[in-house]
């Protein structure tokens, strides 16, 4: 009888998850912008939200060489399903690995307890090159607070930088089939 409680009790113990084990040496393209409330079209994104980028994608096993915004300016212009953008971003460049999108656009809300409340509209991608109609998008919001009135949308998009970071490993763990070890 105690045999089966001892059984019982490791069974139902969850198991811990195991970190997924990604390829090593997987190359990429990424693509970073902002979109400026005012005018439209797509600027260049604080260069900290892509340092963060490349190095977080680089920590999960994934060597990403960045997209210049005028290499892919006429292109992403008229694309305008998902894997119109992916195909755009990609270009003529060869067709393995992988695509990374990530478009931001800030907005100014409020004035809360004398900080400046902006949020961050994300849209990010994740497809291979090979089939970009396979690809995964997510679309979120991230709040951020700025403390000084002067500062703009791309201070905002900076200070999203962690959260946006997140997000992109979660997608591309969910893109290649691997459980989040952590969250």
């Amino acid at each position: 009888m105690n045999w089966f409680v001892i059984l019982g009790l490791f069974a139902a113990c969850p198991k811990a998850p195991m970190e997924p084990v990604l390829p090593s040496g997987e190359s990429g393209v990424i693509w970073v912008a902002r979109t400026p409330a005012t005018s439209g079209g797509h600027v260049a994104a604080p260069q900290v939200l892509a340092d963060g980028l490349v190095n977080a994608l680089a920590e999960e096993g994934l060597l990403v060489k960045p997209v210049t915004l005028d290499a892919v300016s006429k292109s992403l212009a008229s694309a305008r399903t998902d894997e119109e953008r992916f195909q755009a971003v990609l270009g003529e460049q060869a067709t393995e690995g992988l695509v990374v999108l990530v478009e931001t656009r800030a907005r100014y809300f409020s004035q809360l307890e004398g900080r400046y409340r902006w949020v961050v509209d994300v849209r990010a991608g994740v497809a291979q090159a090979d089939a970009p109609d396979q690809g995964v998008v997510e679309v979120f919001e991230v709040p951020v607070f700025l403390q000084f009135e002067h500062e703009g949308e791309p201070d905002a998009v900076a200070a999203a930088e962690p959260v946006i970071r997140r997000h992109v490993t979660r997608l591309l763990r969910r893109h290649l089939g691997a459980e989040p070890a952590r969250w």
